[in-house]
């Protein structure tokens, strides 16, 4: 049995993915919606909610919904959360 080297390896990766062998990672595109190309990228618009960004003492509060419903009113697509891994640690970890 021969084994692969690193060039033939990628080669062949690459001839599968660019083959639409690949499996899909993203669902489909709605029919009004066009796939985003190198050309044209579609123009998310978005919204940081920073409850949980930085530790806080006595804890962070949860996030809200009213927020997400907040955010969604204003015509955003998006919320991007900022999480410190401090808020779910304890300082002598």
């Amino acid at each position: 049995m021969r084994t692969m080297n690193r060039r033939e390896f990628l080669l062949a990766g690459g001839t599968l993915a660019f083959s639409g062998l690949a499996p899909r990672t993203f669902g489909a595109a709605s029919p009004e919606q066009l796939p985003p190309s190198p050309r044209r990228l579609p123009r998310w618009r978005g919204f940081n909610l920073t409850e949980k960004c930085v530790h806080r003492p006595g804890g962070n509060p949860p996030f809200q919904e009213t927020d997400f419903a907040l955010v969604a009113e204003w015509g955003f697509d998006f919320a991007r959360l900022p999480l410190s891994y401090l808020c779910w640690t304890a300082p002598d970890d």
